[in-house]
Formats: structure tokens, sequence, C-alpha cells
């Protein structure tokens, strides 16, 4: 009898076979190593993967953890909502987490107090590790005061098995793979730094995949804003804006020419569905939804619908349900405890006003902070209260269960997640580590 399998059969067996077992089966053998980790196969496992999307997708939640010192991701079962692993996204010898800076904010403090730079733009400089004790430098207690227990590592997206995350003190962008822990910290962008007369701005970033080019991008796009004050007339505001885009591929950026795309920096209203990612922001016709098209490299604004009345007491929220991006538009009473009411709307046209339908309103409900996805349908919907906890809420018996996964309030995030092989190094370096 024959004891060795046709390589094809071999291969079929192993791409149904979850990352955690292919990355022990490198270990067999030189030729399964090469076999596993060659292109081909990571693509054949991968569409197998989206085959069976319903069965292989799960949640990660990533939050910053209530003694303020560790920013942890936890992987989420879809099936069950139980947690399956809890992982350090940042390990060392990344910079974000391990150093303080404190050159570059003394000399960025000293020009502040020199009128050279406006003191709002102090916050672009300062990059101090949350896990450094208020003790280690006593003369800078208002710095931590302001910053401790602030999300500076955010999610920005996942597609394909890989992470984006976005370092807003240290302006780095990492693109992680939780399942086979690779990790990049891309190159720097080359974005100008902020007009000394523009007193304020915000900094986005976008992650998605291009199928024409199977290239992996990251859009960086920063909005500044320029206000003139003066004792009697009320000057309108300007804004300027620049953006790049990075190909993992290449592994370099390229400069956006003429964005007008203006982007709030609101960590809650960023999705990825069918090719475009979107902020919220505003547009010559009011708050809108800008989308950036992955592949073509350009933009659409969707102005909101009239019927959200949004104003600054509002809470905004985004995610995608049933590959539509979902907006969440709640309001609240400013009283500690008071009821919170959502209503969720879907776009169904990216750039069409019009295609935008209500799909429920949910609650008063009471202790919620914010919404941060659905589950299985629309009458499931993901919270997370105002202890920072996650819960699910049940529309149709009304209960609300705990989840056992919590931090700092306001610091979690929720994102869906499929494993893969997808490596980080982008398809350049794979091609030269095929061909070595």
């Amino acid at each position: 009898m024959n004891e060795i399998l046709p390589e094809d059969v071999v291969i079929q067996i192993l791409v149904c076979l979850p990352v955690i077992s292919l990355m022990r089966f490198k270990c067999i053998c030189k030729s399964w190593n090469g076999l596993i980790t060659h292109q081909n196969f990571i693509t054949k496992h991968l569409l197998h993967k989206k085959k069976k999307k319903k069965n292989c997708e799960d949640f990660l939640v990533h939050r910053l953890e209530r003694t303020g010192e560790d920013f942890l991701v936890s992987l989420l079962s879809y099936e069950t909502l139980q947690q399956v692993s809890k992982t350090k996204p940042l390990p060392p010898p990344y910079p974000g987490i391990e150093r303080y800076n404190r050159e570059k904010y003394e000399n960025a403090a000293s020009m502040v107090s020199q009128n050279i730079l406006p003191y709002s733009t102090l916050e672009e400089w300062i990059v101090m590790p949350l896990r450094m004790k208020k003790e280690a430098i006593p003369s800078m207690d208002f710095v931590i005061r302001e910053y401790i227990g602030q999300l500076h590592v955010r999610l920005v997206g996942s597609v394909n098995g890989l992470v984006c995350l976005h370092d807003t003190h240290w302006h780095h962008i990492l693109i992680w793979n939780p399942a086979t822990g690779e990790t990049k910290v891309l190159p720097g962008n080359r974005l100008d730094y902020i007009p000394i007369d523009y007193c304020f701005g915000s900094t986005d970033v976008g992650f998605g995949f291009d199928a024409k080019t199977n290239d992996y991008k990251v859009i960086i796009v920063a909005t500044t804003i320029h206000e003139v004050h003066h004792p009697y007339l009320q000057l309108p505001l300007t804004s300027w804006c620049q953006g790049e885009v990075y190909s993992l591929n290449s592994n370099s950026w390229r400069r956006i020419d003429g964005i007008r795309a203006e982007i709030h920096n609101h960590t809650d209203c960023r999705t990825y569905t069918n090719g475009m990612f979107s902020w919220y922001g505003t547009c010559d016709k009011g708050y809108c939804l800008w989308s950036f098209d992955i592949s073509n490299e350009v933009f659409l604004s969707t102005p909101l619908p009239d019927a959200t009345h949004l104003d600054e007491k509002c809470g905004r929220a985004s995610f995608v349900f049933n590959e539509l991006v979902a907006l969440a538009i709640y309001y609240a009473d400013t009283v500690l405890g008071s009821e919170t009411r959502f209503d969720i709307w879907l776009l169904h046209e990216f750039g069409v006003e019009e295609s935008w339908t209500k799909l429920i309103t949910i609650g008063p409900l009471t202790q919620i902070n914010r919404p941060l996805g659905f589950w299985k349908n629309e009458y499931s919907l993901f919270l997370e209260n105002t202890d920072g906890q996650l819960v699910l809420y049940e529309f149709s018996t009304q209960e609300m269960t705990d989840l056992h996964i919590d931090g700092i309030p306001s610091s979690l995030q929720m994102l869906t997640y499929m494993e893969s092989l997808v490596s980080v190094r982008g398809g350049n370096e794979l091609q030269e580590q095929e061909s070595s």
C-alpha cells in the first residue's frame, strides 16, 4: 500500500486546517514549510476561508485595560461569543510602549512658550506612552492628566486576516496578523507639517484591499483648520487637506493630490466594506460620510440623512451590517445614567444621499455609553456600557448579557476578523523570498 499521498491531496487537506495547525506543520520538514509559506497556498487557504465565511469569522475586541498600562485584543468566537484568546498587539521592541521621547516634547514645549508654535499644536508633538507612571516626570503632571486613559492606539480596520493599527501619539501605523504573530511598522509618510497659522487639525487612517492589483493599502489624510480670530468679525473657517497612500507590495507611500475631504478624527466612525473605507466628516452640504475607493483611489461624499437632526449632543458610530455601512445616531441627556436612544441607518449606495434607509430604533436604554455593532441580525447589538463593559442587547427580549470583556470606558473597539496566512511583508518581499 502506498503510504505517500499525492501532493494535490495533501494541499486539499492542509487548506482546510486552521492557521495555528499550519504554523506547527511548517516545522515538520523543509518542503512543508516551503508549501505553507508559498503565495499560491496562502491564496488557496484564504479563498477556502472566504467560501466558509459565516463559519470562519470572529470578532476582535480592542481596549485599554483598567490599569491604563496595556492595550489588549481579545478574539471573540462569532458563534458562542466566548473569549478564545487575549493578546497584546504591540509586543516589544515596538517603541510606542517602551520609551518616551522627552527631548521631542521639551523642544515642542519650548517653541510653544516662545509663541513659535500655538499651544493647540502641542498635542501633535506629545508622545507619552500610557504605561508611564505619573511619578516618573512630576513636572509634566498636566500632560499626564490630559492624556492618561485616552485611547492612542486604535484599530483602523481588518481585511483578509490583516489588522491595521494607528498609534496616534507616536504617529506610527502598523499592520498585524494576529494568527501568525507578524507585525510590521510602516515607514514614515511624507506629509507636511501643519502650517504655523493653522490653529488645529486631525489625522485619520484607512485600510483596505485592492482587488485589481492584489495589494493592501493604507490611506492617511491630514485635515487642518484655519480660524482667524477677530474681536468683531466672525470669519469663516478654511481647511487644508493632504493625503498619501501606502502600498504593501511596494512598501512605499505616494502623495494624493486635490483632496477636499474634511475628515473628523472620530474613532467610532470608521468602516470598510465593498472596497470602500469610510469616515465621518463634513462637506459642502454639511455632515457626511467620506468614502475612499481603495482600487481607484478617489473620494466620494455622502451627506447624512436630514432626519438625523445632528448637533453637538449627538453621538455617532458606524459599523458594517450585511456588507452595508450602518450609521448609529444616539441621543442622551448629559446626566450620568440617563436614557439613550439609538437610530440606525443603512447606506445602500455610496455617494447617493437618497439611498439612506432607517433600519431600526433601539431604546431608550440606561447606563449605555455607545454601540459597537450588530451580531447576527439587527435585533442583537453589541454595546459598551458606562462601566466600560462589553454587553449584548437582545431587542426581542430587552435583555443585556455581560460578555466579560471590559476596559477603561470609551476605549472598546470591535471588528469582524477572519484568520489567514497573509503576510505583513507584502507581495514583493514574498516574491523575493520565494525566488531565493
